[in-house]
């Protein structure tokens, strides 16, 4: 449960920003139980060469050069040789030309590494990041120094646009593999990785501004991976008409590209639209949107295609290889907070249609209680988007004052990103931006739901794809949770909004708060902060009320689902009023096995319980858990 921040100058990153790949492993010391890692290492005796800072070849070959250890039995002592005195070179010899400390020619010594990695599932991260225009006095603060605050979730490793020319791999030992993990990515198809990805709003109305990054993050990828941007307008045509523009650019391994639809596009002022994005090897992008005038900023990342297979064939005649949405039918994406002139701010959900056809999506609005306050549906051409702002023009119960939650569904694939804005208030509050992604990748305590419409004795597949690998607990996850000070109102502040999709089952969930070191900080010491949501219920978790936590607070938040049916969504706002400018930031709470493509396919159609792929998913009859 520990978590860092580090500034961007901590990391050797230079102006003006890189991409950045935070990849876990198990400690090989470790004694892992076996659903979650088995690990085989073995131990060998060599021989130090007569001659110094040469190398000695092992009869062995490591599968990871970071698990070598070598040791040696000096005068009844057991010495432990310090990496850095010695480099593992060709995976195959232990090399000693960096000099210093080795052992004596002509002694026996012991090298222990690791051969293999049999069905290993990597350790649950998750990240997000925070950008000032100002340098922080500490990493992941901001103050009256700061000008505009913003920030973004990370993009799990499942829902990277992979392309056709990846070599995503299961196996952790393979020479084509670049360590992705057994549980996360599954086994990829010829075609099963199309490199699509979609940012559903980019534009230049209004005095804002987009600029796009993207970011070669395929270790599998040669020089000069081709990434593609084609800008769709809203309520166009989409791919039915020609497109606003195109950009291309060849990307080298871990390159970035940053494109201003401005300057490098040459986009007119007063446009807004979507942006397809298509490469044939693994990139990630965002577009942060930006209007200078009153110095806001809000970030949304690219979210993947929806159809490509990461899970492969799982036998019987079973492919999963769609993530469609639920069991009626429906594609579903959740949008947890939903604001309409609350305390001066307001919300607008984005649309773009990914899919090849028209496609109508209806978005429900529900209350803060449960109650489903009224709809709105929208038709969108293939590739196109539209908007749909907190209704102005008729009165569907979202009256002032309105905090709840809305759902959006549709036959069709789409993704949708939703603002909160605020440019009414007083003082510095006023021209504050932020904004997150819907998804359909919630936790719950049940390995199936009680929406469940499955006619044999076992329950359906959960409605909202709860999906863990075995011997985990669904949850949600905020890796950056803050505190200001009560006494002035002021200072980063964190707020949980949390919503239970189902319209038909309560969940109870237990959240702890941690320090950085990983110890439970409070007001959860001594117990979880239990809370229970009704069907379609939303509550708001602030951390200014709790009095037993302190002033400055930084560290992290985990929201686990322990009885009930249902299914929570959630978000975290992070503002700080004191910021000159826009303070503002909100981060999803990451079901961390993918937002989009969970760590197995989302579909959870083999009904007849064949054994996943390699292990990938448990199913009980029909449900997966």
């Amino acid at each position: 449960h520990a978590s860092k921040t580090f500034s961007a100058d901590q990391i050797g990153i230079a102006s003006p920003g890189a991409g950045v790949v935070v990849q876990s492993a198990w400690d090989p010391a470790d004694d892992l139980p076996p659903f979650v890692c088995t690990i085989e290492r073995t131990s060998e005796q060599l021989v130090r060469g007569g001659t110094a800072d040469t190398a000695d070849q092992m009869s062995g070959k490591t599968s990871d050069d970071t698990t070598v250890v070598v040791t040696q039995n000096q005068n009844g002592t057991l010495h432990t040789f310090a990496p850095g005195t010695y480099l593992v070179k060709n995976h195959t010899s232990i090399d000693w030309s960096p000099g210093g400390d080795e052992p004596l020619a002509g002694t026996t010594y012991t090298v222990t590494y690791t051969t293999g990695v049999t069905d290993c599932r990597a350790p649950i991260i998750t990240g997000v990041e925070k950008h000032v225009m100002a340098t922080p006095s500490a990493a992941g603060k901001t103050s009256s120094a700061q000008t505009s605050v913003d920030g973004y979730t990370a993009i799990p490793m499942q829902d990277v646009a992979w392309g056709p020319g990846s070599k995503v791999c299961h196996d952790l030992t393979g020479d084509d593999c670049f360590n992705a993990g057994g549980y996360i990515v599954g086994i990829p198809l010829f075609g099963s990785f199309d490199g699509h990805s979609y940012l559903p709003i980019v534009q230049t109305n209004s005095g804002w501004n987009s600029v796009i990054h993207i970011t070669n993050v395929d270790p599998s990828s040669p020089d000069f991976a081709s990434v593609t941007i084609t800008l769709y307008t809203a309520a166009g045509q989409g791919a039915f008409g020609p497109s606003m523009g195109s950009f291309t650019a060849l990307l080298n391994q871990g390159d970035s590209a940053t494109i201003d639809l401005k300057t490098d596009m040459g986009i007119p002022d007063d446009w807004v639209g979507s942006a397809w994005i298509t490469s044939d090897y693994g990139v990630v992008a965002n577009v942060n949107r930006q209007k200078p005038a009153t110095n806001m900023a809000l970030t949304n990342t690219a979210a993947p295609s929806l159809l490509a297979n990461t899970s492969g064939n799982e036998g019987g005649g079973f492919t999963l290889s769609n993530t469609q949405a639920s069991p009626s039918g429906m594609f579903t994406m959740v949008a947890p907070l939903i604001l309409k002139a609350y305390n001066g701010w307001n919300s607008g959900v984005n649309i773009a249609n990914i899919s090849e056809f028209t496609n109508t999506v209806t978005v429900t609005w529900v209350g803060p209680t449960g109650n489903v306050v009224g709809s709105d549906s929208v038709s969108i051409p293939a590739k196109a988007m539209e908007y749909v702002y907190t209704p102005t023009t008729q009165d569907l119960g979202l009256n002032s004052g309105f905090v709840g939650a809305a759902v959006l569904t549709s036959l069709l694939p789409f993704h949708a990103a939703i603002d909160e804005v605020k440019y009414n208030g007083t003082g510095q509050d006023v021209g504050q931006a932020m904004s997150y992604i819907a998804t359909d990748a919630g936790a719950s305590a049940a390995w199936c739901s009680a929406d469940s419409t499955f006619p044999f004795p076992f329950c359906d597949w959960n409605k909202y794809h709860v999906l863990s690998p075995f011997g985990t607990w669904p949850s949600l996850n905020i890796p950056l949770i803050q505190k200001g000070s009560v006494l002035t109102g002021l200072g980063d502040t964190s707020g949980i909004n949390l919503f239970n999709a189902s319209s038909s089952a309560s969940s109870t969930a237990w959240v702890n708060f941690y320090q950085p070191s990983g110890a439970l900080a409070a007001p959860t010491l001594n117990a979880p902060y239990e809370i229970t949501l009704g069907a379609l219920n939303t509550a708001t978790i602030y951390t200014m009320d709790f009095s037993e936590m302190s002033a400055g607070f930084q560290g992290s938040a985990q929201v686990v689902p322990v009885a009930g049916a249902g299914v929570l969504f959630g978000v975290s706002n992070n503002v700080n009023y004191d910021v000159s400018g826009d303070g503002s930031a909100v981060y999803n709470a990451v079901n961390s096995w993918g937002q989009f493509r969970l760590y197995c396919s989302q579909e959870g159609v083999d009904y007849f319980g064949f054994q996943p792929l390699f292990g990938s998913c448990i199913y009980f009859g029909g449900g997966i858990r």
